[in-house]
């Protein structure tokens, strides 16, 4: 796909070099739409620019109170999955490559032996090929299962705390999974969602304050917090 993306403008761009040398720029009727176009593209800046200006949204905005309240109501949506704390010990073997892949099996079944007898962490850091997570001695971190790769969700989902799974093949390799614990399901903590939902009602109440100017409603002070608005904003960001 990318590769068609290049191909394709640079077919634009040598149209209208083509286009250019031949005069078109300067025909009447394609001046006219570019002049028309230009006053349409300044008219949209000059407008937004204006309204961004006279709906600005005081930079105390939201209170502690107002942030509060709008984590009341959008708790029953914040639901965190269970999250799996995972270590790994990961050897490369490219899928297609018939003899990196046999011999990452025969030499991650090994290590998966050898983990299980003794320190995981060790093996990890002597022996994974993700060099990142052999650092901190094969840790992952805690992720959800959605967080992980297709191909380990099922193993891990079935894991005891502490133990250490057989090779799992995904498209780079084989892993070797440490479960160290699981974390249950909750819902979201006050302070871990306060950033979002600070810029989640900020968005809320421009946008709020917008449709007032336009119409010539009240003020945006007697705005309120709109529960399902806030839910899809909040699922936007990050």
């Amino acid at each position: 796909i990318p590769l068609r993306l290049v191909g394709s403008e640079m077919c634009i761009r040598d149209r209208l070099k083509e286009a250019r040398s031949k005069g078109w720029a300067d025909k009447p009727e394609v001046k006219a739409r570019i002049d028309a176009a230009t006053r349409e593209i300044s008219e949209r800046i000059v407008t937004s620019a204006f309204l961004e200006s006279v709906v600005q949204i005081p930079a105390d905005y939201p209170s502690e109170t107002d942030l509060r309240a709008a984590y009341e109501q959008a708790k029953p949506n914040l639901n965190v999955p269970v999250s799996y704390h995972v270590a790994q010990i990961f050897l490369k073997a490219p899928a297609g490559d018939t003899a990196a892949i046999a011999a990452g099996l025969e030499k991650a079944r090994k290590l998966a032996a050898q983990a299980r007898k003794g320190d995981f962490a060790t093996v990890a850091r002597t022996n994974s090929q993700d060099t990142n997570s052999a650092e901190r001695g094969g840790d992952v971190g805690t992720l959800p299962l959605a967080g992980m790769l297709p191909e380990m969700r099922d193993v891990v989902a079935k894991m005891k705390a502490g133990q250490v799974s057989d090779p799992v093949q995904s498209q780079a390799g084989f892993h070797v999974v440490k479960l160290i614990d699981t974390q249950p399901a909750r819902t979201a903590t006050f302070d871990e969602v306060k950033p979002r939902l600070q810029a989640a009602l900020r968005q809320q109440r421009q946008q709020q304050a917008l449709q007032a100017y336009l119409a010539g409603l009240a003020p945006a002070s007697s705005m309120t917090i709109d529960t399902a608005a806030l839910d899809a904003a909040l699922s936007k960001i990050n």
